[in-house]
């Protein structure tokens, strides 16, 4: 092959590949069409008559569909309504999601601090931040509580009330409330740990 040929064919190769990409004009259609396609779910959350903007976020979150899920999650989380964003919070109990939980442990002093993440099989990294992963189970009509899916399904874990957010798992005992970034936060008792440790568990992306 010669050198004048190899010239040709290095000068078009790029051509040819870029001509195969996308044009920001395609991009821009593509981006259209993806909000086009999200604006009716958006106008229901929108809706000015409260109780179909609500009915409309419980089914979204009842729905299946991650997109769905995540929006209506955000809408009613993110809701300066306590009563919209409590009710969110308790339909997305309902779909059994997985926590982690994020323990700020890195002033506590205690040492049986460590071994209460061992046994929870949860991870500490050297700051002293501990992270422990926990499903929520179904819920119990008898005590009003989601219960864990894993430790104990029999007991309560998750009980929701007009005092807070109360999450009482194996080992701990804690109170939160949801806040306006749209995440748990709140000061946990943990089993052998003598001091308080603050946690948060995101519950948007």
């Amino acid at each position: 092959m010669s050198i004048r040929l190899l010239a040709v064919l290095a000068y078009l190769l790029p051509v040819t590949a870029l001509a195969q990409s996308l044009t920001p004009e395609q991009i821009n259609q593509m981006i259209d069409k993806q909000m086009n396609d999200l604006d009716p779910y958006q106008e229901l959350l929108n809706n000015p008559d409260p109780a179909r903007s609500l009915a409309a976020m419980e089914i979204m979150l009842e729905s299946g569909d991650e997109s769905l899920q995540r929006m209506a999650l955000e809408y009613g989380l993110l809701s300066p309504n306590p009563t919209v964003k409590r009710i969110a919070f308790e339909t997305y109990l309902k779909t059994r999601p997985i926590f982690s939980i994020r323990f700020d442990g890195g002033h506590v002093k205690d040492s049986s601090w460590p071994s209460r993440m061992r046994d929870w099989n949860g991870t500490l990294d050297a700051n002293g931040i501990g992270y422990w992963r926990i499903p929520v189970g179904d819920y119990h009509e008898d005590k009003r509580c989601f219960g864990e899916s894993s430790y104990r399904p029999e007991n309560c874990f998750v009980t929701v009330n007009s005092d807070g957010v109360f999450l009482t798992p194996y080992g701990m005992n804690a109170r939160a409330v949801v806040t306006e970034t749209g995440a748990l936060e709140g000061v946990a008792t943990l089993d052998s740990v003598d001091e308080p440790v603050p946690f948060s568990i995101r519950l948007i992306d």
